[in-house]
């Protein structure tokens, strides 16, 4: 049999000094020196930082953490502390990764922590002002920041479903979402695309004034850019850090190129809405829908002014671009995830039934004055908030300043994502923290009480301005849907487990079906008395 015997006086040979004169070994020599070279200035952190892993030249840990981020920060967590840094491509990012991290710099110095960088990715789906700073809610900094949130608060406020008529109109979404579910009696369906469906629905009576009739193609523009936008935005997606892959033949240059499609008929779409409105006169207070607020804000600034400053039609395009962004994929999701928890868990249901019957029984739909009326309703939304974290690493963030942090130094235009995932799953605030159990919302009282630490929308100067509408919206939909049906898997199935979720910007349930069980059929004529005597 053949072997390799060592021989020293071969290395040697290679090794003399006469072999440096091969301009292959040079070139080969200098070659390893430059790597190596490379390699640590590409891994050298601020004097002061948070310490780290080593990663790669050029792109950092960015190829370690395409999918599921969250976890991989949850075991680096325990090498590195709470407050860490990670290279993601050539920049540097903090990540804050339990609740007295996220605390000490959202809420402590929230100013220093309150702006973001937009990417390639806001661009394209927003564009950019004249002055070059970026459009819509998430990229924004500084005064055109602080004006937009103040709107966008007031605006979601006055449209908040505490108004009688923004109510009703969830509602007769829920009933004709419930209807559906009626004529599907026994046949199972996916529960994700159902309520995803639903939620657009009630975007478009809210954003823009209408109800989609069945096959409306402006709702087909809307779910177009949905799931397009899905394709894009994946938590540490490579198009953020490195946009020149746009420019290379394959896989990402045929998505952006889908994408700015769906944008442009997206933004076509909402053009033709405005136009309707500008041919509607303005009510008193701006409050029949999001355009004719953003409209009133715009006149109101022409007024004062002599300018509309940052309410332009570009401007509202993106506005309206985010809102059904943001506003759909973790709403929907959080439902979804509701729904898998009844399912997972039958003695929660059972316990849900007992108190919805007691409370509500038949008769009429459940509105959000009945919230302190339905303490476990609640707790079970706080704990699919919880324990499905949709948004597990939030929105990132951005320094404003150089800034000490629990002892470190975090230069100016740092990165920073907190990982809510890890928060929500940690032992020393959650007792169990990977089961599910809404009785976790109650105290010794048993009374319904939010634990400081409970922050599923990020907390600070940027959490979610949407935070009140959105859950809202989830305690209606929830509610009113399992006091009408009873949920179960289709026989013979059984569900996946959560470690199977999908998705990594938005955690979703892993695909599933679902049976419909009507548990009552006197509702709807109730409904029907009222929702005649709504104003249009």
């Amino acid at each position: 049999m053949p072997y390799f015997r060592f021989q020293p006086s071969l290395l040697t040979s290679m090794l003399s000094l006469e072999s440096f004169n091969s301009p292959v070994l040079l070139s080969f020599v200098v070659l390893i020196l430059l790597s190596v070279r490379t390699f640590f200035w590409y891994n050298r952190r601020p004097k002061g930082a948070p310490p780290g892993p080593v990663g790669l030249p050029f792109v950092g840990s960015a190829p370690f953490l395409l999918h599921n981020a969250h976890l991989k920060f949850q075991e680096l967590g325990k090498i590195y502390g709470n407050v860490f840094t990670v290279y993601l491509g050539n920049r540097l990012t903090v990540v804050l990764n339990d609740f007295d991290a996220i605390k000490a710099a959202y809420v402590d110095k929230s100013a220093a922590f309150a702006s973001r960088r937009p990417g390639f990715v806001n661009g394209v789906t927003n564009g950019w002002r004249k002055d070059g700073k970026a459009r819509g809610i998430g990229m924004t900094s500084g005064h055109q920041w602080q004006t937009i949130r103040k709107f966008n608060m007031t605006a979601l406020r006055n449209l908040g479903i505490g108004k009688m008529r923004t109510q009703t109109l969830i509602l007769d979404e829920v009933q004709y979402f419930s209807d559906k579910l009626e004529r599907g009696y026994g046949r199972p369906m996916e529960a994700l695309p159902m309520v995803r469906s639903a939620i657009v629905n009630i975007l478009c009576m809210v954003m823009l004034g209408f109800h989609p009739a069945p096959n409306d193609r402006r709702v087909d523009a809307i779910n177009s850019f949905l799931d397009q936008a899905h394709m894009v935005v994946k938590g540490v997606e490579p198009l953020q850090i490195f946009p020149w892959l746009r420019l290379l033949p394959g896989k990402y240059k045929a998505i952006v190129n889908k994408y700015r499609t769906t944008v442009a008929t997206l933004g076509k779409m909402f053009r033709r809405e405005i136009e309707v409105h500008d041919q509607l006169s303005l009510d008193a207070d701006g409050s029949r829908d999001y355009i004719e607020a953003f409209q009133w804000q715009r006149a109101k600034d022409l007024e004062e002014n002599g300018e509309d400053t940052y309410f332009d039609e570009p401007e509202l395009i993106a506005q309206l671009n985010n809102l059904f962004g943001a506003g759909t994929m973790p709403t929907t999701a959080t439902l979804a995830w509701a729904l898998y928890f009844m399912v997972q868990q039958p003695e929660a249901q059972q316990k849900l039934y007992q108190e919805l019957d007691k409370v509500i029984g038949t008769g009429r739909w459940i509105e959000t004055s009945d919230k302190g009326s339905l303490p476990f309703v609640e707790a079970i939304c706080r704990e699919t908030h919880r324990l499905g974290s949709v948004l597990p690493l939030g929105a990132p963030r951005c320094t404003t300043e150089d800034v000490e942090l629990l002892g470190y130094c975090i230069p100016q235009g740092t990165a920073v994502l907190p990982n809510l995932y890890n928060i929500n799953r940690d032992p020393l605030y959650w007792k169990n923290p990977n089961e599910f159990r809404p009785e976790r919302f109650f105290d010794a009282n048993g009374q319904l009480f939010n634990p400081p630490y409970f922050i599923p929308f990020s907390t600070g100067l940027r959490q979610c301005p949407g935070q009140a509408f959105v859950t809202d919206v989830i305690f209606l939909f929830f509610a009113n849907l399992m006091n009408r049906f009873q949920v179960s898997l289709p026989r013979g199935t059984t569900l996946a487990t959560m470690e199977q979720s999908i998705g990594d910007a938005v955690l979703e349930p892993p695909t599933f079906e679902l049976v419909f069980t009507p548990r009552r059929f006197d509702i709807g004529l109730s409904f029907f008395r009222r929702a005649s005597l709504l104003p249009m």
